[in-house]
């Protein structure tokens, strides 16, 4: 048991080694940064943006194996999104439930794109086709909020952000 744990350490040490000296010159800090941001749970939408370009890949990296190495319901949205498989590693239906919204708001999201460049090239378009792809665009844009609102709750994307509210003078008058 205690060699096992001292291999353990050693392969832990030697990785932690090799993927510093992989690591670009000056991500020590985005690197910090995303561990405290999977630590806290934080998607990456919400922390990406302070961290510098070249830095991103390592960041993001560092953040996915911290969420997979405790099986983060994070980690299995990210894992959907991204469209790769949940993986054996982590079992559990919450595991599960969380890989399965990421991919469908994924999904829905492909769907919203192919359909707007479809419908964005009439002349391929049946009138019919028209129709039916507008009904489909229609129930896609209703989802597709509700969906992000449940991927909110559960904490796997930042807030919403509320567009400034532009002036309106006759409010005030009246």
């Amino acid at each position: 048991m205690k060699q096992l744990f001292l291999k353990t350490i050693m392969a832990t040490s030697v990785l932690a080694i090799a993927a510093g000296c992989a690591t670009p010159t000056g991500c020590r800090d985005s690197l910090e940064l995303a561990r405290q941001a999977a630590d806290e749970r934080r998607p990456s939408a919400d922390w990406l943006d302070s961290v510098p370009a070249h830095c991103h890949n390592p960041a993001i990296e560092a953040w996915r194996e911290a969420l997979r190495a405790e099986c983060a319901g994070l980690y299995a949205f990210d894992r959907g999104m991204n469209g790769k498989p949940p993986g054996d590693q982590c079992p559990g239906e919450d595991f599960r439930s969380a890989w399965n919204l990421g991919r469908m708001l994924q999904d829905l999201n492909d769907e919203r794109e192919l359909s707007e460049r479809r419908f964005a090239d009439e002349s391929l378009l049946s009138p019919d086709l028209r129709r039916d792809l507008r009904q489909r665009l229609r129930v896609i844009e209703r989802d597709l909020p509700q969906i992000q609102a449940l991927a909110r709750i559960q904490g796997f994307l930042p807030p919403a952000r509320i567009p400034d509210r532009p002036e309106n003078p006759g409010i005030d008058a009246r």
